[in-house]
């Protein structure tokens, strides 16, 4: 016969010294992957790679064809002013086709660096 149920244990593994319970660690231990000393020469000294222009002018045409095409839709028409009531819709299709050609001249800048880039590579 037993004498009841077992009494529960802990059997979590024990807190580090820098660790409370619901707390995460404040740094990395230093064999973590994200410790500086993992990162190589090679990563290190490498220059950031530049940022492609056509990502802020895609912002830019993607943020005035929403605001263009919310207003058109949304406002009521008499509200409007006068040059958007004749225009609109020129301005919308002006503004979708900025998007599109902004988006793909990103992928293409993309692209051309990616393959540029491991040309280089190839070439060491």
């Amino acid at each position: 016969m037993s004498a009841g149920p077992e009494p529960l244990r802990d059997k979590s593994p024990p807190l580090l010294p820098q660790q409370s319970p619901g707390n995460f660690p404040a740094e990395p231990p230093d064999n973590s992957p994200t410790s500086d000393r993992s990162v190589s020469a090679s990563q290190s000294s490498a220059p950031p790679e530049p940022t492609n222009p056509f990502y802020a002018l895609l912002l830019v045409s993607s943020v005035a064809f929403v605001l263009t095409s919310l207003a058109l839709a949304l406002v009521p028409w008499p509200e409007l002013p006068r040059w958007l009531q004749q225009h609109g819709w020129q301005i919308v299709l002006a503004e979708m086709a900025l998007v599109v050609v902004t988006g793909l001249a990103s992928m293409a800048l993309d692209r051309w660096r990616f393959r540029r880039k491991r040309h280089d590579c190839a070439k060491q």
